[in-house]
């Protein structure tokens, strides 16, 4: 059996810029075969998952104690509740994470977890819809109020009939985000689903 330079390894990896991805659904053994590799590679795991990001959602979240094996677990716990922490955001924070903690430290990054979008958000180049606009969100919200809903989704029909084709002339939420992002971007939202 071959022998494996796990320093050589390291070295290529943080070189290339590589990163350990293990993805798959709740309870299938995720976060100890991290916790594995972490002991192997002398490094520590970073938690890609949509709900362990937040303080205090533990029950049914699987949230796993590093600290007992010496492995620093980071996105875990970093926002409230009431937060609303988009994938852009996710993503933002956790490429910070995986540069400075990980490759200028040397250390291969271990991304562990099964939010799918969360891990595509972090390593794709993927075009995300722009934050809002809560002013404009907000003026669409009163107007909704006070003309009517059923106006508004004829209004995202003309602007964009790819995108209200998909959804229901009643879902108010996604009919004035398409509205706002529409409003900001010049662009319809359907737009910014086809980059994926």
């Amino acid at each position: 059996m071959r022998h494996i330079n796990i320093d050589k390894l390291t070295n290529d990896m943080v070189k290339s810029r590589k990163a350990i991805i293990i993805c798959g659904p709740t309870c299938t053994g995720k976060s100890k075969i991290a916790i594995n590799l972490a002991g192997i590679f002398k490094t520590d795991i970073i938690s890609i998952d949509s709900i362990q990001i937040y303080r205090g959602m533990n029950i049914g979240t699987d949230k796993y104690d590093t600290k007992r094996y010496n492995i620093k677990q980071y996105m875990i716990d970093i926002f409230d509740p009431d937060h609303s922490a988009s994938v852009a955001e996710f993503r933002n924070i956790c490429r910070d994470i995986i540069k400075n903690k990980f490759f200028l430290r040397k250390k291969v990054p271990i991304l562990v977890g099964g939010s799918g979008l969360y891990i595509r958000g972090v390593v794709d180049d993927l075009d995300f819809v722009p934050e809002g606009n809560k002013a404009i969100r907000s003026k669409i919200g009163d107007d909704v109020k006070k003309y009517g809903l059923s106006k508004y989704y004829e209004e995202l029909k003309k602007i964009d009939p790819l995108y209200s084709g998909k959804i229901s002339e009643n879902d108010e939420r996604r009919i004035v985000r398409a509205l706002e992002v529409y409003k900001v971007t010049g662009k319809p939202f359907s737009f910014y689903q086809k980059k994926w």
